[in-house]
């Protein structure tokens, strides 16, 4: 299995022969790409067919899975969601963060790169973070 966040890198795995494509849209958390998951969840589809490819990035609940399975995702990768439920041990402040947030209430953020740089390397891409909105 590869996560990718573009359609030539997703064509790039399948030419290697990877098994499971994940296509990963900008609305992840953590290191994400650019283009919005359902966006480029199709594209990738079609550029690596028959291989499966599951789609992450921004699904939270039925609808969002059905329309992922829609666009030709054999599945999903929920990750964020999951600190919500009631068996994580994440802090109740958290999760009522998470089920409670707006989409305006995730950025990105490109800080990465400035706290730990890699030597040798173009470094970190940006990452997505959930921040509460001061009003």
């Amino acid at each position: 299995m590869l996560q990718v966040t573009t359609v030539a890198q997703a064509a790039q795995a399948a030419n290697r022969g990877i098994d499971v494509i994940i296509a990963q849209g900008g609305e992840a958390g953590r290191y994400c790409g650019e283009v919005s998951t359902m966006a480029l969840l199709p594209q990738v589809v079609g550029a690596v067919s028959p291989a499966p490819v599951v789609a992450t990035g921004g699904i939270f609940d039925g609808r969002g899975i059905a329309a992922a399975l829609m666009l030709g995702a054999v599945g999903v990768n929920m990750g964020t969601r999951f600190i919500a439920c009631t068996e994580a041990p994440a802090p109740e402040e958290c999760k009522r963060a998470i089920t409670e947030a707006k989409s305006e209430d995730s950025v990105k953020v490109d800080v990465i790169n400035d706290i730990s740089p890699l030597p040798g390397t173009v470094g970190f891409p940006p990452c997505r973070a959930r921040c509460r909105r001061l009003s």
